[in-house]
């Protein structure tokens, strides 16, 4: 599990979680968190590195994890504003977030979204695109994909737009995302 500083459940810096029913696997990611150590100062298994969570990562995390459900409920009633309140015809907005959804991110799509971006970053509302370049795209393949097409992937990746969706976000910044929504048409 991420608790990187923009997950749900967030930490002040990097941090995160393993989780295992299987005690060979346990043992072995103790052992990986650690430098591969199979006793102080001695590497035994390669791959390891310092991945502990230090202390303070896990207080914050503690003082979070009480107030987790309530912020995600925050964040599902976000997006289900925006999907019930965006109209726009040139934006897709996804279907309804039940309770089973987190609402980590609010992805829409636009067949020109760098247009829709800029309209929105006019606005003073932030946007990001998560993620622009298809993984089998990345350049750590060095081209072993290059023949390799994913038309839905690859279009995805052209089309898909970030709107704010945090717990802070106050119900008039919402308005104001969903006003520049509906208020942007495409060249």
């Amino acid at each position: 599990f991420s608790s990187y500083p923009t997950k749900n459940l967030g930490a002040v810096g990097d941090g995160g979680a393993a989780t295992t029913r299987d005690p060979e696997l346990a043992a072995r990611l103790r052992q990986l968190r650690q430098y591969g150590w199979a006793g102080k100062y001695r590497n035994a298994l390669a791959g390891g590195r310092n991945s502990r969570l230090d202390e303070l990562q896990a207080a914050f995390l503690s003082a979070m994890l009480p107030e987790l459900d309530a912020r995600n409920a925050r964040r599902r009633m976000i997006a289900n504003r925006y999907g019930a309140a965006i109209t726009n015809p040139w934006i897709q907005t996804p279907a309804a977030m039940d309770q089973s959804h987190v609402a980590h991110l609010y992805v829409v799509r636009a067949q020109d979204r760098d247009a829709l971006a800029a309209h929105l970053r006019s606005l003073g509302i932030g946007c990001d695109i998560h993620y622009p370049v298809p993984d089998h795209r990345q350049a750590v393949h060095q081209g072993r994909y290059a023949t390799l097409t994913l038309p839905e992937c690859e279009r995805l990746c052209d089309e898909v737009l970030t709107l704010p969706c945090f717990p802070e976000l106050r119900d008039d910044e919402v308005d104001a995302v969903v006003l520049a929504c509906n208020s942007w048409t495409p060249a």
